[in-house]
């Protein structure tokens, strides 16, 4: 048992306050739960307490809303149970994350069997209400966000395109800054034992009318993997409103600059020999991919009353984001994408009654476009292989109503019309095959019902149907990378494929929530997703395809809560089964969707200022191809943490991987290999045993 020694290293970062301007989620209301103390366990998890969200469109309590939603707000101790964005993400029931590429780069969030080939993302991500996924991808930066930062998640799992659009299919993913009306300076330092150095500098304070928050900071790994060095430097800046009763304003300014080396996955042999090396083609050349990137996003959002049983919703964005990359194959080549996008949303909702009983109904607009310019030269003879430029709009409008027909019973049914459409105009290519310009529009009505019941005392049972849409990004038409086939004939092959259709369908969900007067809450979802023209990659075609018609279906069980005033414990486990129903692979399970997923987590009060904890997860039968011939090793991981809290300073210290379990947590199969008479299968190795340094200072 080997650790390398964790090295702090104090980083000067500045944050600059700027004047008043604004953001925040169009969330009605953003109330901020119960912060513990220092020392003490994180209680801030409010599944199913009186909080209000808009996860429905129209703003309910958590405990009212037809859907499996979590609320956590995060506390003194949020080093302690996190290292990053994406560990919040996945200790949310029903969620998983894990890397793209390097270990500390680009997080992919799947739910409830939505994966997508691994470039899509099935969750509507925002942070204070602005949208995060990009245009081209339907990834989320989650890298992007700092834990020093946010105040707030909240996640809704299940069928809400029919609300919130295509990117919405698997679920929402809202995260909140944090909102606290006194002044404070925070400094963050974090080093662990893959050389990860990090320092964040937080500000906050009241200006007047306005609560601003200023954050700023860098973190640099060697990663524990060769050629997966990362450094990243981020800020944002946030104003929000506070004195005006009638209406309530935010904006945002964010930035980010990130530096990365992909070291990609290895084979079978390199797996057994070698799991921190790079990975190499079929020739044996080092496959040493590097991207830089850098994205500013501007944001403007607020919500406030209509008269007196009215209120209104808003938002607006603009982002823009330019990378260059080198995308290693058999030979290197200079990707430089640049996408611009822009949208907003605005929506009012009106209470009234009818038949004396209590109506609600929410009626909006959105609209979403941008414009890619991308282009592949081959990095020696800088010739073109492929280039262009396109763009992507989509406008919806919605509807939504509730209505009370009995003090314990609500139906709630809406509404909503997606129309998207696309172009791409290829400028340069030795890819005969492709055509000038090529263009695609698709329009969806997706409808959706659900009926909630108070069935008792601390439960509340919901059942639901809904329309299900998700068009295909840009990345998938246009935008995938071109693929040197190699000798003999060193032919690229386009792997995006611009005939994709959308995927369309129905699901449905019935769910159970109950809770107790001591915080303790649990919850049970059973969901089933009947499918057309699911997206996903062929690893034969080497594209993007439609797999026809797919079903997902799945049970979600979560609960949690204090066990005893100085034990908080909370468990999850989610059994998921997402099939092809057609086509070549019939009756096989899409590769990459774990059939059966887990996680449990306790922390416990040690004394005043002193919280320690252990967290189990672990992931059981997915397969790797789709084919199902081989499946990745089945796997339990065990973390350990502990932390202490004394006035201002806080030390948290964690060890993920405790017992250095060897597993893969993603992979695929790459027919070239097969061709050449090389083992077919490449595998992305988890990270080994670490250890995480964290100290926290506020005053």
């Amino acid at each position: 048992m080997y650790f390398r020694a964790a090295t702090l290293c104090i980083v000067t970062a500045g944050a600059a306050l700027i004047g008043p301007g604004a953001v925040g989620a169009p969330q009605a209301a953003r109330d901020t739960a119960a912060v513990p103390a220092q020392g003490q366990p994180d209680t801030a998890v409010v599944s199913l307490s009186d909080i209000v969200v808009e996860a429905d469109r129209i703003p309910l309590a958590v405990w009212e809303v037809p859907a499996a939603v979590t609320v956590r707000a995060l506390g003194p101790d949020r080093a302690l149970r996190y290292r990053t964005p994406a560990d919040l993400a996945a200790s949310l029931p029903g969620l998983r994350a894990y890397p793209s590429g390097n270990p500390w780069g680009q997080a992919v969030v799947d739910v409830r069997g939505f994966y997508g080939g691994g470039l899509a993302q099935y969750l509507l991500v925002s942070l204070d209400g602005i949208p995060l996924n990009d245009i081209s991808t339907g990834l989320a930066p989650l890298t992007d966000l700092g834990l020093e930062a946010i105040g707030r998640v909240e996640a809704t799992r299940g069928p809400v395109s029919a609300q919130y659009g295509d990117f919405a299919m698997g679920g929402l993913l809202g995260f909140s800054t944090a909102e606290r009306g006194h002044h404070r300076i925070g400094l963050a330092l974090t080093g662990s034992a893959d050389d990860a150095l990090g320092a964040v500098v937080t500000i906050q304070r009241p200006a007047g009318p306005c609560d601003v928050l200023a954050s700023g900071g860098v973190r640099r790994s060697h990663g524990w993997r060769a050629h997966s060095r990362f450094v990243q430097e981020t800020g944002l800046v946030r104003v929000m409103s506070t004195a005006a009763r009638a209406a309530r304003l935010c904006g945002m300014l964010s930035f980010s600059h990130t530096e990365e080396q992909q070291p990609g996955a290895v084979t079978e042999a390199q797996l057994a020999t070698d799991r921190a090396g790079a990975a190499r083609d079929a020739y044996g050349n080092p496959l040493e991919d590097d991207a830089e990137s850098r994205c500013f996003t501007a944001g403007f959002s607020g919500t406030g009353t209509l008269g007196r049983r009215g209120q209104w919703h808003g938002s607006s964005w603009l982002r823009v984001t330019d990378a260059d990359k080198i995308v290693t194959t058999t030979q290197a080549m200079d990707y430089r994408p640049r996408v611009i996008s822009a949208g907003g949303e605005g929506a009012v909702e009106m209470q009234a009654t009818a038949a004396g009983r209590p109506w609600r109904t929410s009626l909006g607009v959105s609209l979403d476009c941008g414009r890619l310019d991308s282009e592949y030269r081959e990095r020696q003879s800088k010739n073109v292989i492929v280039g262009g430029s396109g763009w992507r709009a989509a406008v919806a409008a919605f509807a939504r109503t509730r209505l009370e027909l009995m003090p314990r019973l609500a139906v709630t049914g809406g509404l909503r019309a997606d129309h998207a459409a696309t172009e791409f105009e290829y400028e340069a290519t030795n890819l005969t095959a492709l055509s000038t310009t090529q263009s695609q529009s698709w329009f969806r009505l997706s409808p959706s019902v659900a009926v909630s019941v108070a069935a008792g005392r601390g439960v509340q049972c919901y059942g639901m149907v809904s329309g299900a849409f998700k068009s295909p990004t840009l990345n998938h038409l246009y935008g995938s990378a071109p693929f040197n086939a190699g000798p003999p004939t060193n032919s690229f092959i386009l792997l995006s494929n611009s005939n994709l259709e959308p995927m369309t369908g129905t699901a449905w969900e019935i769910g159970t929530k109950f809770r107790n007067r001591r915080g303790g809450y649990g919850t049970v979802s059973i969901y089933h997703y009947r499918l057309r023209e699911e997206i996903d990659f062929d690893q034969g075609a080497m594209c993007y395809i439609n797999v026809g018609r797919s079903h997902h279906t799945g049970v979600e069980i979560a609960g949690g809560g204090p066990v005893r005033p100085d034990l908080t414990v909370e468990f999850s486990g989610i059994y998921t089964r997402a099939v092809i129903r057609s086509g070549e692979h019939a009756d096989h399970r899409l590769a990459g969707v774990p059939e059966w997923s887990y996680r449990a987590e306790a922390v416990y009060a040690v004394a005043p200022g002193l919280a320690a904890g252990v967290l189990i997860s672990g992931r059981i039968d997915q397969w790797l191809d789709a084919a199902n011939t081989r499946r990745l090793s089945d796997h339990a991981e065990v973390a350990v943490m502990c932390g202490y809290g004394w006035r201002a300073f806080r030390l948290d210290v964690r060890i993920d991987n405790l017992f250095d379990e060897r597993y893969e947590y993603d992979g695929y199969f790459d027919p070239l290999l097969a061709q050449v008479g090389q083992q077919p299968y490449r595998y992305y190795p988890a990270a080994p045993r670490q250890a995480t340094v964290s100290l926290r200072v506020e005053l």
